[in-house]
């Protein structure tokens, strides 16, 4: 997808990451159907524990923040209230999902799972990854292109500045 202005190529790029990293941890997931849990010291595990824990307490957070900061009032004027509003109740469900979850992964990235925190980490996963990747979804048909439409190169110099400084 091609993008006049440069804070949509970044909010485009950050979800594109974060679709990749729920790839990895539906592919975690999935190679662990049994009650079984995964070996969380594995060196691959642990790293992939980490970066879920990291890419959600700062990044998603970070974006969701700025999203909700300097975007949506634009898109209320523009007159996409209806659109914000939906975005805002998702947010609102997601954060609390994913700071559960990177909770839950730090923990097994520390101690490993037992058969309990691994039943737990891997419904609240599932729940996340769908939530989440109907979120960027709606956020790629709607809100990206109205951004990009929306704004002048100013505004975009100006919001680009202000990325995850505000």
């Amino acid at each position: 997808m091609e993008f006049t202005h440069a804070i949509s190529r970044i909010m485009h790029e950050e979800h594109m990451a974060v679709l990749a990293l729920l790839d990895k941890l539906e592919h975690l997931l999935s190679a662990n159907l049994g009650a079984e849990p995964p070996d969380a010291t594995a060196g691959d595990v642990r790293q992939l524990l980490g970066t879920i824990k990291a890419e959600i307490t700062t990044e998603i957070k970070l974006h969701f923040a700025f999203e909700e900061e300097h975007l949506f009032p634009m898109f209320e004027e523009a007159g996409a209230g209806d659109m914000n509003n939906i975005l805002i109740q998702e947010h609102q469900l997601l954060m609390p999902l994913g700071l559960g979850l990177a909770d839950m992964a730090g923990q097994a990235a520390s101690d490993g799972f037992d058969a309990d925190s691994w039943v737990q980490f891997r419904t609240s996963s599932g729940q996340f990854i769908d939530g989440l990747r109907a979120h960027v979804a709606k956020e790629e048909m709607g809100m990206v292109p109205l951004l990009d439409d929306l704004i002048d190169q100013d505004q975009d110099s100006n919001l680009v500045a202000n990325y995850k400084f505000s």
